[in-house]
């Protein structure tokens, strides 16, 4: 690519970041810009988008933005951290790189273990001798029974007199938390992050989404729905959709599990970690309708109570019938590759999705 289009390239970069909230997409745009170098010999000639983009790209680089990536993506990153030093770009703190770098790094590796190649990960941290390797390489096969995170604990056992730092001990603390079952008002969503002014990438990543509720006063003549604290059809689908789930959630428990009649009006809160507002479609229906089934049965009178499963992804659309829509092939793949390089084993779709997945 010759200096004219790369500068043109560069410009439009530029544009675009400053115009991003999320730090996930900020991220790829970077990535792939410095991908234009890839082949490059020479680096130095372009030495001055490296100073210039370094800070947006640092800044950028942080656990949420590089979770559930591909392994290749997450090379690419480690490929500009590789460029750094042979440009010589001096503005640069040593420690802080080396902080940004660890991140990268260990991301990695947790990446490896979610896939099941426990041999690549743990050589990112232990220089292992063949005979453990060796030894490791049976305690998989002969367990291959087990889900991965218990094939994990076993290396994880194996490894915890070369595990000076605790760090495996530590992945497997976190992902064993990740997936744990003791929060039951949280259910994990996929969504796609988008550049509304120039729509050329998308990006998808897992959110816990959250539901409080609360009985409203007995004079109250309907319910309140809001999502991440904000009222109103700010987000008609999704308010449509939550609206919806409430609905459909009520008909179900109440036909057949309620002992009496209960016409409780509530206040029902959905909401991610995540407050602003960059999150689009209807695609939270069947995820909101289950966090509804599981909370409400506590509030209403019924005969079953309903808890959720941590280890389970959902995604689609919720009608009143409580079908379930299929979401759209293209979102579908983005939406399944942010699961697989997660830590989490199910995922539940519509099984109008189900020849495409």
């Amino acid at each position: 690519m010759n200096l004219l289009k790369i500068e043109q390239e560069f410009q439009n970069l530029l544009i675009i970041i400053n115009n991003l909230q999320s730090k996930r997409l900020k991220l790829l745009y970077i990535v792939n810009f410095f991908g234009l170098f890839e082949k490059t010999k020479n680096l130095k000639i372009y030495q001055s988008y490296f100073q210039q983009i370094m800070p947006e790209f640092l800044n950028s680089l942080c656990n949420e933005s590089i979770q559930y990536c591909s392994i290749d993506y997450l090379l690419k990153i480690r490929y500009i951290f590789n460029i750094f030093p042979k440009i010589e770009i001096i503005e640069v703190n040593n420690e802080d790189m080396k902080n940004y770098e660890n991140i990268l790094i260990l991301q990695i590796i947790k990446t490896y273990f979610f896939l099941g190649e426990f041999i690549r990960g743990i050589s990112e941290i232990i220089d292992l001798e063949k005979i453990q390797i060796e030894t490791l390489q049976n305690i998989i096969n002969s367990n291959s029974h087990l889900s991965l995170i218990e094939q994990f604990e076993l290396c994880v056992k194996f490894l915890s007199k070369n595990d000076n730092k605790n760090i495996l001990k530590n992945i497997y603390n976190d992902w064993k938390n990740e997936i744990s079952f003791n929060d039951l008002n949280n259910i994990q969503i996929p969504l796609i992050e988008r550049n509304d002014i120039k729509q050329d990438f998308c990006v998808s990543t897992l959110q816990p989404l959250s539901i409080t509720n609360s009985h409203r006063p007995e004079n109250s003549t309907k319910d309140i729905v809001s999502y991440n604290y904000h009222f109103g059809n700010y987000n008609d689908l999704m308010h449509n959709q939550a609206l919806d789930a409430l609905y459909c959630t009520r008909a179900i428990l109440k036909k057949y599990h309620v002992k009496e009649e209960d016409d409780d009006f509530y206040e029902i809160i959905y909401s991610f970690p995540r407050k602003k507002l960059f999150y689009q479609g209807d695609s939270l229906g069947f995820g909101m309708g289950l966090l509804n089934i599981a909370s409400l049965s506590k509030l209403m009178l019924v005969k079953n109570q309903y808890c959720l499963n941590g280890d389970i992804v959902v995604t689609g659309s919720m009608e009143l019938s409580g079908e379930i829509r299929p979401i759209s092939t293209d979102s579908l793949k983005l939406k399944l590759e942010a699961f697989f390089y997660s830590p989490f084993t199910k995922i539940l779709i519509s099984k109008e999705n189900k020849e495409d997945a």
